[in-house]
C-alpha cells in the first residue's frame, strides 16, 4: 500500500485543469460523480487529460492511468494491456480487493471505464453504458471494465464478433481479470448463428439406416421411408408421406431430436417436412 499511498500524495492530473475538453465522462458510484477529460491534439492524440478523483481509493489507479494515456491515442489506451501497469497494483491492494470480492465495486478499471465511454462519444456513436442504478446484477457480465450482457449480444448480432477475442478487442470485457471468459463464451455460444450444418458422409448414412429401421419397424412412419435433407442453422429436415396432426407432427420432431442427441451427438433442429 505504499506505493499507493506515494501516488495518491503526490497525485497531479486531478490538480491539472484540462482547459478545452474535446469530451468528458462520468459515472456515479457511491453518490459521486466520477469524470474523466480529455484534450486532444491535431494529430489526435491525448495531449491533456485529467480527474476529479479525489478519495485515497481511485486516486491511485486513476493517477496512473493518465499518465500512461498523455500522448496517445484513445483507441490505443483502449488496446492496452492492463494486466503488468494495473493488475499488479491492485493485487496487493487488499482494501481493493476486499471490497470487490464482497461486490461493493461494480467493476475495477473505472478509469478504463470512463475512457471507453469517451470514445463511443468522440465517434458519434449510441452505447449503453449507463450508470449500474437499473441493471439487473446479472446481466453485469464483465465486473473488470463493466461490460453488460445486452453490449455484448449487440455485437454479435451486429457481426463484429465471433470469438472471446473480438469481444476483449471491442469492449475490452475479458481482458482483466479473465475470470468472466467463461461467461462471454457461452454467450457467444447462445447468440451467435450457428454455422451451416455440414454432415459427413458418414453421418448422413447412419441417419438413414436410423430412419429406415423406423419406418421397418413401423415407428412413427408407415406410409414410405423418409429421407433426410439439411439446411442452415443446425436445422435437419425430413421428407415423409405419412400424414400427422400438428401436435403428432411436433412430438415426433421432439422425439427425433432427443435420439439425434443421444445416439449421434448432434445438437439440432429436426423439422418433418410432410408431402
Amino acid at each position: 500500500m505504499s506505493q499507493l499511498n506515494e501516488i495518491f500524495r503526490n497525485s497531479t492530473f486531478n490538480k491539472t485543469h484540462v482547459q478545452f475538453p474535446h469530451a468528458k465522462s462520468s459515472h456515479n458510484l457511491w453518490e459521486y460523480d466520477y469524470e474523466l477529460s480529455v484534450e486532444l491534439d491535431n494529430l489526435k492524440k491525448i495531449k491533456a487529460i485529467s480527474h476529479n478523483s479525489v478519495d485515497e481509493l481511485w486516486t491511485p489507479y486513476f493517477e496512473l492511468y493518465c499518465q500512461f494515456c498523455l500522448k496517445k491515442s484513445i483507441a490505443e489506451t483502449l488496446r492496452f494491456d492492463f494486466s503488468t501497469l494495473y493488475l499488479e497494483q491492485i493485487c496487493q491492494d487488499f482494501e481493493f480487493i476486499d471490497l470487490y470480492e464482497e461486490g461493493n465495486l461494480p467493476f475495477l478499471f473505472l478509469p478504463s471505464f470512463l475512457m471507453k465511454k469517451i470514445h463511443f462519444k468522440l465517434n458519434g456513436e449510441e452505447t449503453n453504458l449507463c450508470d449500474l442504478e437499473g441493471q439487473s446484477s446479472n446481466s453485469l457480465i464483465c465486473r473488470c471494465f463493466g461490460v453488460f450482457r445486452d453490449q455484448i449480444e449487440e455485437k454479435i448480432n451486429s457481426g463484429e464478433v465471433k470469438n472471446t477475442k473480438d469481444v476483449t478487442d471491442l469492449l475490452l470485457a475479458g481482458g482483466g481479470c479473465s475470470s468472466c471468459v467463461e461467461d462471454i463464451e457461452e454467450i457467444i455460444a447462445q447468440t451467435l448463428p450457428q454455422e451451416n450444418l455440414e454432415l459427413s458422409e458418414e453421418i448422413l448414412i447412419s441417419l438413414n439406416k436410423y430412419l429406415k429401421a423406423l419406418y421397418v419397424s413401423k415407428i412413427f412412419f408407415k406410409v414410405d421411408c423418409p429421407s433426410i435433407s439439411y439446411t442452415s442453422n443446425s436445422e435437419i429436415k425430413i421428407i415423409c408421406k405419412d400424414k400427422f396432426t400438428d401436435i403428432e407432427k411436433s412430438k415426433i420432431e421432439k422425439k427425433l431430436k432427443e435420439n439425434f442427441a443421444t445416439q449421434f451427438n448432434l445438437d439440432v433442429n429436426v423439422v418433418l417436412v410432410l408431402f
